[in-house]
């Protein structure tokens, strides 16, 4: 685990503001910002038909290891929380060569179904990379393990390579003039390998030496897997199933609003990676440490929201060009519940930090199952509008039932002038003492 520096030299200075949770915050404002900032070059060059594929075979990508992954990464996580995770990250690395023909399978069977009416070679390339998307549990295992030894740097590096390496394979592939969904499948793979392998070089745990028992962690997994699968595919499984039920150019039209209303997510993570050990030991105070991180999140998010749903309608058209013009009405009826999707994900984070995986578990796929009812029930006749109408809705129902969970009292949710500082003392200086308030 990283300690700080005591001694008030400039050098430790350096180090500390070097490890601050607001590198975490500039780092997701990374990872959102990439996908963002290279949208218009890959719409412009294929088009909402297919932009809606390639989000289609992405979302697949990311949503697939986190199905086989069975809620390992928060095994982990807990693990390093309150033991040494080494153990238990070793056993990962003897799981993820297993999971591969699952993988394939699932990527066979998706692109028979789905996205049928892909070119053949653009489907083999797509069913590679699902086999090299199963490194992405590694990356979720050892992210895990940064966030509870609390080294954001380190979380800045693992969390920004695999979108950095995507947007630089993208560029390159503009600037060669050959930016085909073949290229960036080809990318994406590459980008995943690349993150995995960052990882392994910051936590450098070999793969000799002891291992925890595997059946013992999936057991233990099963619990949290529910979370983790509908927390990610409540984004992901309907952009999947959207190409089939809407087409892919209303797909398209999803993707950059999905795009844009996950930005506020950057609050999150950065409110997480801060109050997890913390959530992990409470006990009579967790209401109070739950209640103050959602009220945060609700404070941090707002500003960047309105922000953004302002700006959408001229930005949109500009950016992404006139041809994207009906995603306005999709993104800012999916940014009007990015702070459910903010909070949802800080609470769900908290329940599993007080081992509460079960009741996670059924918050997280009530609220999927709400969006995938609205998705089918208004997607049909509102097309990309009524996929947005299911995300809301199931961020809003998973949200709650997490504060339900928490059972946080309705006055701890009350805004309070010292909110402000309350975020500003997580950001800048990675620690509150929710204790006294």
């Amino acid at each position: 685990m990283t300690h700080r520096v005591s001694p008030p030299t400039e050098r430790g200075k350096l180090s500390s503001v070097s490890n601050s949770p607001s590198i975490i915050a500039a780092s997701r404002l990374l990872v959102q910002l990439s996908p963002l900032l290279t949208a218009p070059v890959v719409a412009r060059a294929l088009g909402p038909d297919g932009r809606g594929y390639y989000a289609a075979c992405f979302a697949a990508m990311i949503l697939t290891p986190v199905v086989l992954g069975v809620g390992l990464p928060l095994v982990v996580r807990r693990r390093a929380a309150n033991e040494s995770a080494a153990r238990a990250l070793r056993s990962v690395y003897l799981v993820l060569p297993i999971a591969i023909p699952f993988a394939v399978g699932v990527g066979i069977l998706v692109e028979k179904t789905l996205l049928s009416e892909i070119a053949p070679h653009t489907g083999m390339l797509y069913i590679v990379g699902m086999g090299c998307s199963v490194l992405f549990i590694g990356t979720l295992c050892i992210q895990s393990i940064l966030i509870a030894e609390q080294r954001y740097r380190s979380i800045a590096v693992v969390q920004s390579v695999q979108p950095i390496s995507l947007t630089v394979g993208i560029v390159i592939g503009w600037a060669a003039g050959s930016l085909t969904l073949d290229w960036i499948l080809i990318v994406a793979a590459v980008s995943m390998f690349s993150s995995f392998v960052a990882g392994l070089a910051l936590t450098r745990i070999r793969l000799r030496g002891e291992r925890e028992s595997i059946p013992r962690m999936f057991r233990e997994g099963v619990t949290y897997s529910g979370s983790q699968i509908a927390e990610t595919a409540n984004v992901t499984l309907i952009q999947v199933l959207a190409v089939g039920v809407i087409g892919a150019a209303e797909t398209g039209f999803l993707a950059i609003a999905v795009t844009i209303a996950g930005l506020p997510l950057t609050i999150a993570h950065t409110v997480t990676a801060v109050i997890y050990k913390d959530a992990a030991v409470a006990d009579r105070n967790s209401s109070v440490l739950s209640g103050i991180a959602i009220r945060v999140t609700v404070l941090a998010t707002a500003v960047p929201t309105v922000a953004l749903a302002l700006s959408a309608p001229i930005a949109i058209p500009l950016i992404f060009g006139q041809a994207f013009a009906p995603a306005v009405d999709t993104t800012l009826i999916a940014l009007s519940a990015s702070v459910f999707l903010a909070g949802g994900y800080v609470l769900a984070q908290i329940l599993a930090a007080q081992n509460k995986g079960a009741r996670m578990t059924v918050n997280q796929l009530a609220g999927l199952a709400i969006s995938v009812a609205f998705f089918f029930l208004f997607g049909s006749r509102l097309g990309a509008n009524g996929a947005a109408i299911g995300l809301a809705a199931g961020w809003l129902t998973a949200t709650s039932l997490h504060l339900i969970s928490l059972k946080v009292p309705l006055r701890l949710l009350v805004p309070r002038p010292r909110d402000s500082k309350h975020f500003v003392a997580i950001v800048l200086r990675g620690k509150f003492d929710y204790e006294t308030l």
